[in-house]
C-alpha cells in the first residue's frame, strides 16, 4: 500500500485541534498551580505551562505534547500551505485536505511532519 495513499486517509481523519478548550480543560487546575499570573494570556500560559512540563498533570502534558506537535507541523508547513493552498479557508481540516492534494508537491519537512502524526510520534 502506497505510504502517500495512507497518509492521505490519515491526514483527513485527523480532528482539528481546538486549542483553548482542550488546553482549558486539561490544563486548567495545572493553570491555576502554576500559572497564576500567565491566566490572561494564552502563550504566556502555554510557556509557563512548558517551562513546569515535569510537575503538570499527565493530561496536561499529553495536551502539551499535542500542541507542540501540532506548532511544529504548522511551522513544517506554513510555507507549503501558502505555496499551494492559497485562498484555502482556514478551519474543518480544509489546509491539511489542500495539503494532502498537493502531496506529491509539499516539501519533505511538512511531509515528514504530517507523517509523524500519522505515526504518532514526537521529535
Amino acid at each position: 500500500m502506497n505510504i502517500r495513499f495512507v497518509l492521505c486517509c490519515f491526514l483527513l481523519s485527523l480532528p482539528v485541534w481546538s486549542g483553548a478548550q482542550e488546553r482549558n480543560a486539561a490544563c486548567r487546575i495545572d493553570v491555576e498551580q502554576f500559572c497564576s499570573q500567565s491566566k490572561g494570556s494564552g502563550q504566556q500560559a502555554m510557556q509557563c505551562l512548558l517551562d513546569h512540563q515535569k510537575e503538570v498533570s499527565d493530561a496536561c502534558y499529553d495536551t502539551l505534547k499535542k500542541r507542540v506537535e501540532t506548532q511544529r507541523a504548522i511551522k513544517a508547513c506554513k510555507p507549503d500551505a501558502e505555496k499551494f493552498c492559497k485562498g484555502v479557508e482556514p478551519g474543518g481540516g480544509r489546509i491539511i485536505s489542500c495539503l494532502v492534494e498537493h502531496q506529491k508537491e509539499i516539501s519533505d519537512d511538512c511531509y515528514d511532519q504530517l507523517a509523524k502524526r500519522k505515526a504518532g510520534g514526537s521529535s
